[in-house]
């Protein structure tokens, strides 16, 4: 049986939702000196002039052990793909760091809960299973009578705050790295605003 973690070395947060403070990690400017291995993992940079060994990376989850990790991985890609292109587990890994240790253990409890049942289908885990059963799994838990319901909802939402925030999220949106424009189409310029 998995034995309780000891979070209390983690700092409370206070004052701002997850989603907020996703956001602000992403779009902060000490994030490349902060988190620099997430950082240049959701800018996606490469510089053939970059080696290797100079490049952050992001060796090993801090919350999350790397069996969870490889689950959430898997879980992520197949409710939106492209989550495991845009490190959403390397963030969500950083942001469980600061929450407190009852969401910590909600969203591990939910990620566990779909190798559970992988085991109890298929005698493997769900990483493991291939993408039709997976989808199997996934298709009965998003049904609201379904007993892991409450656990897709809990992951779908992590996945879900933490792609749409990054990077690659805000492209799929139509965003195109602009955040100021001297003018908007269809708003007439008006001579009082050049002064």
């Amino acid at each position: 049986m998995n034995q309780p973690r000891d979070f209390s070395h983690i700092p409370p947060r206070d004052g701002l939702s997850r989603r907020d403070w996703i956001a602000a990690l992403l779009q902060s400017s000490a994030v490349p000196v902060v988190f620099s291995g997430v950082a240049a993992a959701q800018e996606h940079v490469h510089h053939p002039a970059d080696s290797e060994a100079t490049a952050p990376s992001f060796s090993r989850p801090q919350v999350l052990s790397p069996a969870e990790n490889e689950a959430l991985v898997a879980l992520g890609e197949r409710i939106l793909p492209g989550s495991r292109e845009a490190k959403c587990n390397q963030v969500i890994d950083l942001v469980l760091a600061i929450e407190p240790e009852k969401t910590r253990h909600e969203l591990l409890n939910a990620v566990s809960a779909f190798d559970k049942q992988a085991q109890s289908q298929h005698n493997d885990l769900f990483r493991n299973l291939a993408p039709a059963d997976q989808d199997a799994i996934l298709t009965a838990a998003c049904r609201s009578d379904s007993p892991l319901h409450s656990q897709f909802e809990i992951v779908k939402e992590w996945i879900a705050d933490t792609y749409w925030s990054s990077r690659q999220g805000m492209h799929n949106l139509g965003w195109q790295g602009r955040v100021v424009w001297p003018n908007y189409p269809g708003c007439p310029e008006r001579a009082h605003d050049r002064t």
